[in-house]
């Protein structure tokens, strides 16, 4: 069985074009952008859903956080890079996300 790599992240904003905000997932004290891997366009609509969802919440704030360890988003699967700047997971049946 491959091995399971399990990371906390927090939200960023970013600016878009125009006046549009994007969000990512970065991880937790490091700040490595977190991404899940090459999907189809209705799991990556889903997934942004999620998050925009998460990070609208005003009673989890740490979510935004780098630093703190209170609200995060859990990130477990299989990992395809793992580099200084970037962890991509392969999307699969295993990836998986959730906050906590």
């Amino acid at each position: 069985m491959a091995e399971i790599t399990i990371v906390r992240c927090y939200i960023e904003v970013y600016d878009g074009v125009g006046e549009q905000k994007n969000l990512r997932l970065r991880e937790k004290h490091t700040g490595r952008k977190v991404v899940l891997g090459a999907t189809t366009q209705d799991n990556l609509d889903r997934f942004l859903e999620f998050i925009r969802s998460a990070a609208a919440h005003p009673e989890l704030p740490d979510l935004h956080d780098k630093d703190s360890d209170v609200d995060a988003i859990e990130v477990r699967g299989q990992v395809e890079l793992d580099a200084p700047d970037e962890l991509r997971f392969k999307y699969d049946q295993q990836l998986s996300h959730t906050i906590v």
